[in-house]
């Protein structure tokens, strides 16, 4: 009598519209009642309807069992396995629903997915044609097989399918945002721009759609456009942390003095974590530490292992960007964080307090997350020279190489003429994003190799036919342990950008935390460098320079190394090398292009 009770108010509750009561009062019974499909589907329907597919599939499992022949449970559970990230699980059941209903639609598209995740493109290929067959208008099918399409690199054939979903579907925001990924990914400038202006005249979209689209055309160096767009619909979603950001950085890119604003209209408190952080870390950009470290005492108190988790290393950042490195040392100790965290704090600590011998000791003991961090690396070699000179000096080799050897000047000119004016589109900005470490000057947005240029790939082609040789054939760099520890068989490129810099403007000393060998390409040099010799006054104006740690060490360093820029010249070093643009006067810009390589199988 009392398991009936409670299943007549399980069933009082699912009508009452309270799945989640439903499903608390029939959970205590499951061991009781668990051979019974009756009971099976009440509790697996209360489940489902509560949003707790966990609850769901234990007893989907058992109603498979008792019932081979039942589509729909299989069909369920199979797409239930599939948000669970049991992909083989999820086929299994969902190949079952389809011996018995093969003409399902749903069932197709939901094992298409699953086979994309397994890597079966041309299976899930043939799973969403198939379904779109049975029903021509399934636009789940179409977005689908366009993402099948779009793995196996086919994105001819995926545009075709996203182009004719417009004609029932003009005025989807999702589509009309695939298809601007899709030429964007193909490298088709115009009709890229085209398919995000569309998707600008449509009414508000989702805010994940929006950031991404927003970035499109910041790679595309549509910056007015990109800001007009946000200061539109960035209203619909305050408090949207990746939206906020952007707002703020694009703010202080165009120079509006009110850049914090999105931030600072309401208490500190009274944010969300996430911009909280983010907020702090802006702080910390442009010189306002103090600031920072105020909101977070007056919000947080003083206890630090009371705070939020997030805010440790915002908190580490203010204190080194105000010098306060025995507040930084101290509250390292009384933080709870990972050791490879720890340990680099730490370093920057001990190397800012002029503590050179135990900052040594402890780079000695790097943690195995760090051993290719390039940062971590140019750290460990700066508290290495700064407690021995006379034994350690800071690594500082470096290569140099001239199209010039292997071009007429013709040729060189025509192509550096035609990158930069390639480049020009991406330079749209009053100033460096925050962040970067570039001063009086502008960093490209995304990885300026990654669309299709045919002079941008043509020089991409010239300089990786160098390295080739250079890192393959010859072993550049054959004798330096760090460098040589990763080299394998071949190599990738893993970022690339463009850096103009004017008149003043200058690159501070920095390390590639993530590269493993960095290159700097000059495409264009002004005069007034080009033409500087290394007797006159101020020689090195505008030149790389190479060695000065780009860490607060007490002592006034200078580069252990320089290099003159020149239209045409390569330059490539380890990551682990500081290096920095010294500022030049004079008209005209500086612009190069920078790349990381890192090691590959392939």
């Amino acid at each position: 009598m009392q398991i009936q009770a409670v299943l007549k108010g399980a069933i009082a509750q699912l009508s009452e519209g309270d799945p989640a009561a439903a499903l608390e009062s029939l959970m205590p019974i499951y061991g009781t009642m668990e051979h019974d499909p009756k009971f099976l589907r009440l509790i697996a329907d209360a489940a489902l309807r509560a949003n707790q597919r966990e609850h769901a599939i234990a007893p989907l499992r058992q109603l498979a069992q008792i019932d081979i022949t039942d589509h729909a449970v299989h069909a369920t559970l199979g797409d239930l396995l599939r948000q669970s990230k049991d992909f083989q699980g999820a086929m299994f059941h969902l190949a079952q629903s389809l011996k018995l209903q093969p003409k399902k639609p749903e069932y197709l598209f939901n094992l298409g997915i699953c086979l994309i995740e397994v890597g079966e493109l041309k299976r899930a290929e043939a799973a969403f044609r198939t379904a779109l067959e049975y029903r021509s208008d399934y636009a789940k099918a179409a977005f689908g097989l366009a993402r099948s399409l779009e793995a196996q690199n086919d994105l001819v054939g995926a545009e075709k399918v996203l182009l004719s979903m417009l004609v029932d579907r003009s005025t989807d925001t999702n589509l009309w945002f695939r298809l601007a990924k899709n030429r964007h990914e193909r490298g088709l400038h115009e009709p890229t721009l085209e398919a995000l202006d569309k998707l600008i005249s449509l009414p508000s979209t989702d805010p994940a759609i929006l950031d991404q689209s927003l970035r499109m055309l910041l790679a595309l160096g549509q910056i007015e456009k990109a800001s007009a767009w946000l200061v539109r619909e960035g209203s619909h979603y305050p408090g949207h942390r990746a939206l906020s950001a952007l707002s703020a950085n694009l703010k202080q890119e165009l120079g509006e003095a009110d850049y914090l604003e999105i931030y600072e209209a309401q208490p500190f408190a009274q944010l969300s974590i996430g911009m909280q952080c983010d907020y702090l870390t802006l702080l910390s950009l442009t010189s306002q530490g103090e600031r920072g470290l105020l909101a977070l005492h007056s919000t947080y108190g003083e206890v630090l292992h009371e705070w939020p988790e997030e805010m440790i290393e915002p908190y580490f950042q203010l204190l080194d960007s105000v010098n306060r490195h025995e507040d930084l040392l101290a509250s390292i100790d009384a933080a709870s964080i990972e050791d490879s965290i720890s340990v680099l704090w730490r370093l920057q600590a001990l190397i800012g307090l002029q503590r050179y011998e135990e900052a040594a000791d402890v780079s000695e003991a790097l943690p195995d997350g760090l051993l290719d961090d390039q940062y971590a690396l140019a750290l460990r070699d700066t508290a290495r020279h700064l407690s021995a000179p006379r034994t350690f000096d800071l690594p500082i080799p470096h290569e140099v190489y001239d199209l010039s050897e292997e071009m007429t000047a013709t040729e060189l000119y025509e192509l550096n003429l035609l990158v930069e004016r390639q480049l020009d589109r991406l330079h749209g900005f009053s100033r460096a994003p925050l962040g970067q470490s570039v001063v009086g000057g502008t960093q490209s947005p995304g990885h300026l190799f990654s669309v299709p240029n045919r002079y941008l790939d043509a020089l991409k082609q010239r300089l990786m036919q160098y390295l080739r040789r250079a890192l393959l054939d010859k072993r550049l760099f054959s004798g330096e342990h760090e460098f040589d520890r990763r080299r394998g068989s071949n190599f990738s490129m893993s970022a690339s950008w463009s850096i103009k810099v004017r008149e003043e403007g200058r690159h501070v000393p920095h390390v590639h935390s993530k590269g493993w060998l960095s290159c700097v390409y000059y495409v264009a040099v002004p005069t007034t460098i080009a033409e500087r010799k290394s007797s006159d006054h101020n020689a090195h104006a505008g030149w790389l320079g190479l060695g000065r740690p780009g860490v607060y060490t007490g002592l006034d360093h200078q580069p252990l190394a320089f290099v003159k820029p020149q239209a045409g010249r390569l330059v490539v070093f380890p990551s682990y090398v500081w290096h920095e643009t010294l500022p030049f006067q004079g008209e005209g810009e500086r612009v190069v292009i920078a790349f990381d390589l890192v090691p590959s199988s392939s």
